[in-house]
């Protein structure tokens, strides 16, 4: 059978042609024979025809509709949720798509078509944003287009520095191995986060156990119910408070001004602020390594990596950066300019410019900030767990005072 096939050479051309084969993976094994890497393939319609069985062709109507597609009486409730709901939760994590990268890079660099993975992809995907999402990227590859450009559509769900990295592999017909990149990135991303869940656990821990266990007496002398409204009523008030300034901040960080004033003040807390500060560093200059080897043009991945580094402050002297090295300086120099980024960063950094090794400086660069905002989050959070150690010994302090007052008095009125 004749398949057309379109894919990407060497040097990132598109290419056109057919080949002879009897399914669609011989005929991409044969086009990778040929030195290309296989995009995407047509078929005969006759053969699409031949293959569809009877039950599939008397599919009702509202059954056709592709299952990333909302459905007509959902598009309400779809719209609702890319506004409200899943800019705050989409049910798919860093994890996930990890796992869903890494699947896509292994099945395209065995010689699977685009649609084609997408397609195997979506028969052992079980979460519905992250299925619409899939099955768009699928129609819009049939379709000629782009996987950059359907996952632009989901800027909840695929980041920009995902979106970019995704553009360069397509630029350079490298987008299996690209994938593979950014499988490693978000893994990378999933250890600090889980790394920031295990240290700050025992300081959480403590102070949401502080109400329960002081107000034990309360059960004993006062009952169930003097107990409740001692320990839970203000757990719940405090609770419904810091729900409420969170879902305020997400929104509110949408702005930029205020974004800013809350990302500076947090970078010069007193004794907090340096590993905040660190930990951005440490995103900047993973997705400054991440970019840079995927072959992104060096003004585009500073800024992509400014905008994905979690503080606004930090970003405005990236962006500062961009402007000097668009001006003909180097990265080093437009750095040192602003003051704001650790000398040894610099001085790395100048290193590599001169030494014309960038990529690997810049990932001994990555491994040291990543190891050193390990080291700075373990101390924070020592910290707050003695700090939260002294607000129990004054909660329990103050409890003890009110019950020996209460028993004293109760003694003298009698």
């Amino acid at each position: 059978m004749l398949y057309t096939y379109e894919a990407k050479d060497a040097e990132g051309q598109t290419i056109k042609g057919s080949v002879e084969a009897h399914d669609e993976r011989t005929a991409a094994s044969r086009v990778r024979e040929l030195g290309y890497y296989p995009m995407r393939f047509s078929t005969p319609t006759s053969y699409v025809k031949s293959t569809s069985s009877a039950a599939e062709q008397a599919r009702s109507v509202e059954s056709e509709i592709p299952y990333w597609q909302p459905r007509p009486h959902y598009k309400l409730a779809e719209k609702l949720g890319r506004t409200f709901v899943y800019p705050l939760y989409t049910g798919v994590g860093a994890r996930d798509l990890a796992a869903y990268y890494r699947e896509m890079s292994a099945l395209l660099n065995s010689g699977v078509t685009a649609e084609h993975a997408a397609l195997v992809v979506l028969e052992h995907t079980n979460l519905p944003v992250l299925r619409r999402a899939v099955g768009w990227i699928r129609e819009t590859v049939l379709a000629g287009g782009k996987i950059s450009e359907a996952m632009s559509e989901f800027p909840y769900l695929f980041t920009e520095i995902q979106v970019e990295m995704i553009k360069a592999g397509e630029m350079t017909g490298n987008i299996g191995s690209m994938m593979s990149t950014l499988s490693e990135y978000l893994e990378q991303e999933l250890e600090v986060r889980q790394a920031i869940k295990r240290e700050t656990f025992y300081p959480k821990f403590t102070l949401f156990m502080v109400l329960p266990l002081t107000s034990a007496a309360d059960y004993i002398l006062k009952g169930p119910k003097a107990y409740f409204n001692e320990a839970f009523m203000p757990m719940i008030y405090v609770g419904l408070i810091v729900l409420a300034i969170y879902m305020f901040c997400r929104y509110a960080f949408r702005f930029k001004p205020f974004r800013y004033a809350y990302d500076t003040v947090k970078a010069f807390l007193p004794t907090f602020g340096w590993t905040v500060r660190l930990m951005a560093f440490s995103k900047f200059t993973r997705a400054l390594s991440a970019l840079y080897t995927a072959g992104v043009f060096i003004p585009t991945a500073l800024s992509i990596s400014g905008r994905v580094c979690g503080n606004q402050f930090i970003r405005s002297n990236v962006d500062t950066v961009v402007s000097s090295v668009k001006a003909g300086e180097k990265i080093s120099t437009g750095m040192r300019k602003t003051r704001q980024f650790p000398p040894l960063m610099v001085s790395m950094l100048e290193t590599a410019e001169e030494s014309g090794n960038m990529s690997e400086l810049l990932d001994k660069v990555t491994q040291y900030y990543d190891s050193e905002a390990k080291m700075r989050l373990h101390t924070t959070c020592i910290t707050l767990g003695i700090l939260a150690t002294v607000v129990v010994g004054i909660i329990v302090g103050i409890k003890v005072v009110e019950f020996y007052s209460g028993y004293f008095n109760a003694l003298l009125s009698m």
